[in-house]
Formats: C-alpha cells, sequence, structure tokens
C-alpha cells in the first residue's frame, strides 16, 4: 500500500472512531467521507462495506481503550501512580477512550456475530476490566460487591449522561457531571448491600 493511500486509510478508520465513540452508530458512509475530506468512493475502496469500517473503526477503539487499561495497570504495578491517581487518570481519559462504544457493540454484542479479531480484542478488554477492578477493590476504592462491568457501565452513564436543571436555577442546584461522578464513586466504596451503610 502506497504511503498516501496508508494514512487515507487511517484518517478514514480514526474519523469513524470518532463518530462511533461521539454518536454510536447512527452515521452514514457519506458523513464519514465528509469529515475525512476524501470521497465515497475512496471510503468505499479501502472498505467494501459498511460492516467492514465499522469493524476496523471498533477495532481501532479497542485497540486505544486497551492500550490505556494496560498502561494504567502497570503504572499501578510498578509504583508509578496509586490507585485513587489511576481512578483520576480512568476517569479524565474515558470521554476520549470509547469504552461507552465498547460495551454495547463489543462487549455486550453476541460473541457469535463478532469476527475472530473482534473476539480476540473482547477477551482482552474484558481482561483488563477484571485486572483493573481488582487493584480497585483491593485498595478500598471499589467494593468487592461491585463488579468490573457494573463499575464501567456506571462510569459510562455518568460520562454519557444529559444534565436537565431549571434555566434559574442556583448554582447548587446546577449540577455538573463531576458531581454525579462524586456522588457515583462515594458509593462505589460502600458496594451494593452495605452492611452500615453511610448515613442519608
Amino acid at each position: 500500500m502506497r504511503t498516501d493511500a496508508f494514512w487515507r486509510r487511517k484518517l478514514i478508520i480514526e474519523t469513524t472512531a470518532n463518530l462511533l465513540i461521539n454518536q454510536g452508530t447512527d452515521f452514514t458512509v457519506e458523513l464519514v467521507a465528509k469529515k475525512a475530506g476524501v470521497g465515497t468512493a475512496t471510503v468505499y475502496r479501502h472498505f467494501p462495506t459498511r460492516a467492514d469500517l465499522l469493524e476496523e473503526a471498533l477495532s481501532h477503539v479497542a485497540d486505544k481503550t486497551n492500550t490505556l487499561i494496560q498502561k494504567i495497570i502497570n503504572d499501578i504495578k510498578t509504583g508509578s501512580i496509586s490507585t485513587l491517581n489511576a481512578l483520576q487518570v480512568l476517569n479524565h481519559h474515558f470521554p476520549e477512550t470509547g469504552i461507552n462504544a465498547l460495551l454495547p457493540l463489543l462487549i455486550y454484542a453476541d460473541f457469535d456475530s463478532l469476527t475472530d479479531k473482534l473476539q480476540k480484542q473482547r477477551k482482552q478488554t474484558i481482561t483488563l476490566f477484571h485486572n483493573l477492578i481488582e487493584h480497585f477493590h483491593d485498595s478500598g476504592l471499589v467494593h468487592n460487591s461491585i463488579s468490573a462491568l457494573s463499575f464501567f457501565n456506571g462510569l459510562m452513564i455518568i460520562h454519557t449522561a444529559q444534565l436537565f436543571y431549571p434555566s434559574d436555577a442556583s448554582p447548587e442546584d446546577a449540577t455538573s457531571k463531576q458531581v454525579l461522578l462524586t456522588i457515583f464513586l462515594n458509593g462505589c466504596k460502600y458496594g451494593t448491600n452495605p452492611i452500615n451503610p453511610p448515613a442519608i
């Protein structure tokens, strides 16, 4: 593959991956072409079907997410960062990782419907989720009763939530995602059925 063709293909994949992260699968090949600054025919030349394009984009998102989580785990193991710092890093990068796309399209997808490549990435992603949550369990940041997928689902819901409040709301009532995230993470310390729940 020529160098220019390689970079054009890479641009198309990254553009599609960004669309997956920001708006799910509700977009056309024409939109991908427009945002990538190429012709629709160019997209189809690299990816004969929309399914081929989505597969490569999803694989790209999985690689990006797995690389970040593996780095966080490695940094915890080497003592480069504390588990609290690791949690902060995860939350800081969460919107760009594409976990919100991976959960519905890869993790909870019918396993047999995935290609061999995506099946392998799915297994790797789930393993990394479990490995990271074990560190959070051990440190007390996340209660043992909370599973890896429950934890990541919770983060996804908060990070992708659309917030509503009256236009005349006071600063105290105008809840931000950071406030919701703090509430969620504090609750994670106590688990799903705490024996001694915090006073409400």
